[in-house]
């Protein structure tokens, strides 16, 4: 009976080749591996001839993953994770942990919930890296290939091989300034509202043109409002607003637990206005669903995230 392949596999070696597709450099590589970079070129030999193809063509820019590259990265972290749970035991032990996750998140996840959810991964698990991208537009390829392991996003319908666990939603209210003109008012009125200049963060995947979605209700009563700074930056908007008299769509909770709290001012919105209410979800692929160290980091986001969606 031939030999079965399993023979010449060395376990390390898949462990390594997830790093090299995560990082796309072989410096890079060695150095979360914790060797020489020699000694990850000969690794990356020995792959090379374990799969029977170049695996990484190189650039200027990096390592480029061939084809087979690309098919194992779709496999690799589920079956990566199944290892470590087979190694050891059915619990999983996060500060053992050695590995890599990237988060697609919206800004105000990062400028809300990523301080927090650093922290609770430190203390849990010091070896694991968290990497973070604003939400792109191919987010749910993205996923699909894993170049992202996790990604928030407005709830939606979502193709199958996705799981998707819902956040909660955030009322969404007019913020000003401390000291603004309407910062006394308990109500605004619609003049009130269109009178004063108003700053748009425009997000990918918040409405199809980008226009902001209180646009959309403004244009179905024949209305629109001056727009003074439109921008896809959240830190630029915020830092704007608590300098001007401009006002800007956000939810309540920047106003009541952000780091611009002490700056800013809250109010609802005209009543003739109806804002709708965005529900939030953290999405995943099936892939990693059995993965541990995924199952872990999810347990995290979830709990993280609803703290600062308010119903």
């Amino acid at each position: 009976m031939p030999a079965s392949p399993l023979t010449r596999l060395d376990f390390k070696l898949l462990y390594a080749l997830q790093v090299l597709i995560e990082e796309r450099s072989v410096t890079r590589a060695a150095e979360r591996l914790h060797v020489s970079q020699p000694a990850m070129s000969k690794t990356l030999v020995r792959l090379k001839t374990l799969f029977g193809d170049p695996l990484f063509t190189r650039t200027a820019y990096g390592l480029i993953p061939t084809p087979k590259t690309e098919e194992l990265a779709l496999r690799l972290p589920a079956l990566l994770g199944e290892l470590q749970g087979l190694v050891e035991g059915h619990e999983f032990h996060p500060g053992e942990y050695r590995g890599r996750f990237c988060l697609g998140l919206p800004q105000w996840v990062s400028e809300m919930n990523l301080p927090q959810i650093i922290k609770k991964v430190c203390a849990q698990a010091p070896r694991v890296q968290i990497a973070t991208v604003d939400m792109p537009q191919d987010y749910l390829e993205q996923l699909a290939t894993g170049k992202l392991d996790f990604a928030i996003q407005r709830q939606q319908s979502v193709p199958d091989g996705f799981l998707s666990f819902p956040l909660g939603s955030g009322n969404a209210g007019c913020l000003m300034r401390k000291g603004h003109p309407l910062s006394q008012q308990s109500t605004l009125s619609l003049d009130d509202y269109l009178h004063y200049p108003h700053i748009r963060v425009s997000f990918p995947g918040m409405t199809d043109d980008n226009t902001g979605i209180i646009d959309q209700v403004l244009k179905a009563q024949h209305l629109s409002r001056q727009i003074a700074f439109d921008t896809t930056q959240l830190a630029a908007a915020l830092e704007t607003l608590v300098n001007t008299d401009c006002l800007m769509v956000g939810p309540y909770y920047l106003a009541m637990k952000g780091r611009y709290q002490p700056w800013l001012h809250v109010v609802p919105f005209p009543k003739t206005l109806t804002f709708p209410k965005l529900p939030f979800v953290l999405l995943q692929h099936e892939r990693t669903e059995k993965s541990p160290a995924h199952r872990w980091l999810n347990k995290i986001l979830l709990e993280m995230t609803k703290q600062s969606l308010i119903d």
